[in-house]
């Protein structure tokens, strides 16, 4: 039983709703030649960005990936700034040098990343062991795909979190397929959180389409980094709805229809909408008039970004150093 109340509730459920609607309209923005980014769109596994972000303090720590757009929103990136990112804008928090899945931002505690599969993993157990040694009382959490899970970054990542009994959460969001390898091919294990044990340190699965679940499981493994008690690897299985990329053509999904079909039966914001619905939570016309305004808003983001100044050449050189520690 959840302990979330009506209002966070409605929360969760327009965080979704609106990395739904902001990925679908930069796919059309994409394939229109409007940018050069190559997007990886999360459709149809919003509820793991957005159901494990839910469970963070503001001070808290986001390491993010390709898929985990919706994390980004609930930890406070504004609509203009996220498509400032995406269109090469000046103003934009990476001012242009980085693409907007990688960028961070310093203020809201998102550490920058970068394009190698699973190399965010190792970082944050290093801003976990930072936090643990300046007493902030910070968790940190990290995302990453079924493919990252068999790669170095991860073992050696989870290994030292679990030797220093450092404060952070590994989600794990679980598609089933790393670009297009399946899991089967991959790994000769039916869960990522089965590898948890050989660390020491719980292993969690949940559902990755029912965002209350998310949550619930999260939260449970945010309390426990908090309490100084280690690291815990939650793996949400999930399915991505599109094509591994934008940059691939639609014929070469692989994927058989009818897996696609049944997995689009348990789409993420669907469940949640009953869930709203049958208690009663969800009033006449607030399902529209909550759309509405998240179209209104993504609108005035593109407007805000569309006219803001580009990066120019010079803006290379600005701000590749440090200058107090």
């Amino acid at each position: 039983m959840t302990t979330l109340t009506n209002d966070e509730l409605l929360k969760l459920y327009d965080y979704m709703v609106l990395t739904r609607k902001y990925e679908a309209l930069l796919s059309k923005l994409f394939h229109e030649g409007k940018f050069d980014e190559i997007i990886h769109l999360s459709l149809g596994q919003e509820a793991v960005s957005v159901g494990a972000t839910f469970c963070l303090r503001k001070e808290d720590i986001l390491v993010p990936s390709l898929r985990s757009r919706g994390a980004w929103f609930v930890k406070g990136v504004d609509l203009k700034t996220m498509m400032a990112a995406v269109l090469v804008k000046r103003n934009a928090p990476n001012a242009g040098k980085e693409t907007s899945h990688h960028m961070g931002i310093p203020k809201l505690n998102i550490i920058l990343t970068t394009g190698l599969i699973g190399s965010q993993i190792p970082l944050a157990s290093g801003a976990a062991l930072a936090a643990k040694m300046k007493k902030t009382n910070q968790v940190t959490i990290c995302f990453f795909g079924d493919g990252a899970a068999s790669r170095g970054d991860f073992h050696e990542g989870v290994n030292f979190a679990s030797v220093f009994k450092l404060p952070v959460v590994f989600i794990c969001e679980n598609n089933l397929y790393a670009w297009t390898t399946p899991r089967s091919s991959q790994m000769n294990v039916e869960d990522v959180a089965s590898r948890a044990s050989g660390y020491g340190i719980p292993g969690v699965v949940v559902d990755g389409q029912d965002v209350l679940q998310v949550y619930e499981k999260g939260q449970e493994a945010v309390e426990r980094a908090r309490k100084g008690l280690g690291p815990t690897l939650v793996e949400c299985k999930t399915y991505r709805f599109c094509n591994h990329s934008e940059l691939s053509p639609k014929w070469q999904d692989f994927r058989e229809k009818e897996e696609i079909d049944f997995w689009k039966t348990r789409d993420p914001i669907q469940i949640m909408e009953k869930y709203l619905t049958d208690r009663g939570i969800f009033t006449d016309g607030m399902k529209d008039e909550n759309e509405q305004k998240i179209d209104e808003e993504i609108k005035e983001a593109l407007h805000y970004a569309e006219n803001s100044p580009g990066t120019k050449p010079e803006d290379l050189y600005t701000n590749l150093y440090a200058t107090s520690f």
